[in-house]
């Protein structure tokens, strides 16, 4: 199968947490997650144009909270409380908070409960509620934007007219309430391959002082961060060697248990054809300082992008990342970007990607376009001010370099089915707008309450046609 000489293209500026509960869920969901670290809290949900509906499984016999917050504190918040007595009754109150103590119960309740029990030490919670349930005052309206849900459950059920008794677990997670779903795992096929590229059995071979930077744990080569708050480590790879084209049709990232908190985000890019291989495969350096190889800095151009909060990529059934065809990478470099706020000395890592690819070409080649505004000395937020925006483009003479088949050498289309966004701690809002010939076309992707701690691709629900143009 020979693949179109059209482009499909994923931008970088969805996928869900899958987790499994001893409770079967009362119907088939769309999406899932995992509040919480130690598994004990789980969501479901689903949506349509008008109404979402939730199913929360919690290991508890006693109350259950679960709500939408600003920021992931009580205040301003939006949330249902409930629980399931001895006689099997269930207790289910719409409330909101305006501190941190026993939220209010509101008088226009507008969640539905359809079902309530206990099973198997969990209580179970099924409801329902509008997207816009058109009540400003004390509803969150629930957009594709970034949303911070907040939950909480202690071992108690509350007392008729006594307080009800403070969490004794609560916590909070950013998620996409109305995210489009991807593909899953069946898609995948028999002849899919993997190959990890994970921060293990790794050398540095241009300092003596960095060799000690790595240890043997458990048969497995760590990298032992600094006791810094931030550090940016970069690995070389060498990927397979393959004697015809394939297309890579999913990653994700390999995360070290425990080490969830500490990897923000991980990005590969392709390196220049000239690049020595096999001097710097399996290779780690702290990225751009004086130890880090010359020839490295010519490693830019993104092929896969991870940060905390994603989880794997499937990229859709008609499209996959070009793999050992002429001028396709043939060595990365990973750039780990590692936080450590406590600045602990005893933290070691051994994570990184792995990728997914098969032998059985798709109809599209996919590739990744970055857009948007470089972090520079030059943007300079005046002071006081409560609002400030940055702005990157596009430019027409761009697309025209940019968008070109790789067979002809001639411009073409692309197509747009998944983005990114991304900005660093300061942003609170960020988006990608479609415009050509001065009209814009429409948004390809925002996000006004963006979380610097949740960043995925989200995929569209149509694809976007982005055409070349001159100017």
């Amino acid at each position: 199968m020979t693949p179109s000489r059209e482009i499909a293209l994923f931008l970088l500026s969805l996928s869900v947490v899958v987790g499994s509960s001893p409770v079967p869920t009362l119907q088939d969901y769309t999406h899932n997650v995992v509040l919480d670290g130690n598994e004990d809290y789980h969501m479901y949900w689903k949506f349509d144009d008008e109404k979402i509906t939730f199913e929360v499984h919690v290991r508890t016999t006693g109350w259950v909270g679960f709500g939408f917050s600003p920021n992931g504190g009580m205040p301003g918040s939006d949330m249902v409380v409930g629980w399931v007595l001895d006689n099997g009754e269930v207790k289910f109150t719409d409330r909101h908070a305006t501190a941190y103590s026993e939220p209010i119960i509101d008088d226009k309740h507008d969640y539905k409960l359809l079902l309530g029990k206990e099973e198997d030490d969990f209580t179970v919670l099924k409801f329902e509620r509008l997207i816009d349930t058109c009540d400003d005052e004390h509803d969150w309206l629930l957009t594709s934007d970034t949303t911070r849900v907040i939950w909480a459950y202690h071992h108690d059920d509350p007392d008729d007219g006594v307080p009800m008794l403070r969490h004794s677990h609560r916590g909070t997670k950013s998620v996409r309430l109305l995210s489009v779903v991807g593909e899953n795992e069946s898609d995948l096929g028999p002849d899919v391959m993997t190959y990890d590229l994970l921060n293990n059995n790794v050398s540095d071979i241009c300092s003596v002082v960095w060799v000690m930077d790595h240890i043997v744990i458990g048969g497995r080569n760590h990298f032992h961060l600094p006791a810094t708050d931030t550090t940016y480590y970069c690995l070389g790879y060498k990927l397979p060697e393959l004697d015809s084209k394939h297309h890579i049709i999913k990653y994700e990232p390999v995360i070290q248990t425990g080490n969830e908190a500490y990897v923000h985000h991980i990005l590969v890019y392709q390196c220049r054809s000239d690049f020595n291989e096999t001097q710097y495969h399996q290779t780690g350096h702290i990225c751009y300082t004086a130890n880090m190889p010359d020839d490295w800095y010519y490693c830019s151009s993104t092929v896969i992008a991870w940060a905390i909060g994603g989880e794997a990529f499937y990229f859709p059934e008609q499209a996959g990342l070009s793999l050992g065809a002429d001028g396709d990478p043939t060595f990365v470099m990973l750039e780990m970007h590692y936080d450590n706020p406590d600045s602990l000395d005893n933290i070691y890592d051994s994570s990184g990607i792995r990728i997914y690819y098969t032998p059985r070409l798709r109809e599209y080649d996919a590739s990744v376009l970055n857009i948007g505004q470089d972090t520079s000395s030059r943007q300079i937020i005046p002071p006081g001010a409560e609002d400030y925006r940055n702005y990157g483009y596009c430019l027409g003479g761009i697309t025209q370099q940019g968008f070109v088949d790789r067979v002809t050498g001639e411009a073409t289309d692309v197509k747009v089915f998944a983005v990114a966004l991304h900005t660093h701690l300061l942003g609170k809002a960020v988006g990608v707008t479609h415009v050509r010939d001065g009209k814009e076309l429409g948004v390809l992707a925002k996000d006004d309450h963006y979380d610097f701690n949740f960043q995925e691709f989200s995929m569209l629900a149509e694809e976007v046609v982005l055409k070349p143009v001159c100017h």
